[in-house]
């Protein structure tokens, strides 16, 4: 096409080689300088109606390199014949309504990391370690200090025996008068002491233990356990990274069982969503695959910016593929899929009206950047507005809803935005 345009364009030029020079001193009002002015603009007029005539068929493709048609996208979609009758189609995103983000309770660096990104995890299962080779030496220090101070007691208890052991002999000695009952009173002086001496290191060595408390919860802190059971699904950081209370999670986890689709409606149309209302979830991630589903939530605020209302669908069928974000299209129908409808083969549908006719041919124009090219396409049966697509371009290909006429291959457009 470049080519042909060049040879058209070239057809054009005007050859000024042949042109007679005028002298110097000639006169710019004289006959011959008149009489080429007259050549030249007769030449030019005769070239612009030929363009005008013959040269008709190549004005298409000059204006397809110097203007813009505004034209709105479609895209190719798949799409499933189904028996029960779609009130509602909307967009959203699975989310997980039950998600932790499992952060560290103290500040350490990470001597191990048991998990990566898609595992899945138990509630309790070990997660990552943090070096704890400083509280362990804290706690041996305080495990030192527990036993002096229980073997002193042990000692203050064994030395109060004797004493009272000795008062016991004593008193038996003062009833016969054998000894004086001065030697009584002293030793019934050291039992008292003796006493308030095993009160005191019991304790110091309950202070002691006391100690022992803190410091192994902190050691278990070290320890990052999982919260839930589920899935880990963001990168955990990598072996000797610092982590923090507050900081960066060490693990991100989902519950598969309480993954939802969050889509939005229509305010206007919020009518056709109610509680327990079956519904078909097809992900873009699957699009062969339809999924049943059922309205769990409707939301109590309005979007007014755009006009919609968060409705909340719950997965009936098992959804151990899916992962939060992932794009989902719900269509909200009037009674529950059968095994009937979920075997149904997918096809690919276009909008009618993205179907022109170009040399004979049915085609669609591919939006390529800020060009358009023309594809021949061999089409299906039409359901209303849509048609199926047996032969063209690939699911999720960008097209132009309603090409004009004069669209061609190469021309330059410019999108409609909303």
């Amino acid at each position: 096409m470049t080519d042909q345009l060049d040879t058209d364009l070239a057809s054009l030029r005007i050859d000024r080689s042949k042109d007679t020079e005028l002298p110097v001193n000639a006169k710019s009002t004289g006959p011959s300088h008149m009489g080429g002015r007259v050549a030249r603009t007769a030449v030019s007029v005769f070239l612009l109606a030929a363009l005008a005539s013959g040269g008709a068929l190549a004005a298409p493709r000059v204006l397809a390199l110097v203007s813009r048609q505004e034209v709105t996208a479609d895209a190719v979609r798949m799409t499933v014949p189904s028996h029960a009758e779609v009130s509602l189609t909307s967009t959203g995103y699975v989310v997980a309504e039950n998600v932790s983000h499992v952060g560290s309770k103290v500040m350490g660096r990470l001597s191990r990391m048991l998990v990566k990104e898609g595992d899945t995890v138990k509630q309790g299962d070990l997660l990552a370690v943090i070096d704890d080779s400083d509280v362990r030496a804290v706690l041996g220090t305080a495990g030192a200090r527990v036993s002096a101070a229980q073997a002193r007691a042990e000692l203050m208890r064994a030395n109060q025996a004797e004493v009272l052991q000795q008062l016991e002999r004593e008193r038996r000695l003062v009833a016969k008068g054998a000894v004086p009952e001065a030697t009584l009173q002293d030793l019934e002086a050291k039992s008292v002491s003796s006493e308030r001496a095993v009160e005191t290191a019991a304790a110091e060595a309950r202070a002691a233990q006391s100690e022992l408390k803190p410091l192994s919860i902190s050691l278990s802190d070290h320890n990052i356990v999982a919260p839930i059971s589920g899935v880990v699904f963001t990168k955990p950081p990598g072996t000797g990274e610092v982590v923090s209370p507050g900081g960066k999670p060490v693990a991100e986890i989902f519950d598969p069982a309480s993954l939802v689709v969050e889509t939005e409606v229509p305010e206007a149309r919020l009518s056709l969503a109610k509680p327990d209302s079956p519904c078909e979830i097809v992900l873009d991630a699957y699009p062969a695959r339809r999924i049943r589903g059922v309205v769990t939530e409707i939301g109590h605020r309005v979007d007014r910016a755009k006009a919609t209302v968060t409705v909340k669908v719950k997965f009936v069928d098992p959804a151990s593929d899916v992962i939060p974000d992932m794009s989902a299209r719900t269509s909200f129908i009037s009674q529950p899929l059968s095994e009937q409808d979920q075997a149904a083969k997918p096809k690919r549908v276009v909008s009618v009206s993205a179907v022109a006719e170009r040399d004979g041919k049915k085609v669609v124009f591919v939006i390529d950047g800020e060009r358009v090219r023309a594809v021949p396409v061999t089409l299906g049966e039409e359901d209303g507005s849509t048609v199926e697509l047996v032969v063209g371009p690939a699911v999720g290909a960008k097209l132009v809803a309603a090409p004009s006429a004069s669209l061609v291959t190469g021309q330059l457009i410019k999108e409609k935005r909303d």
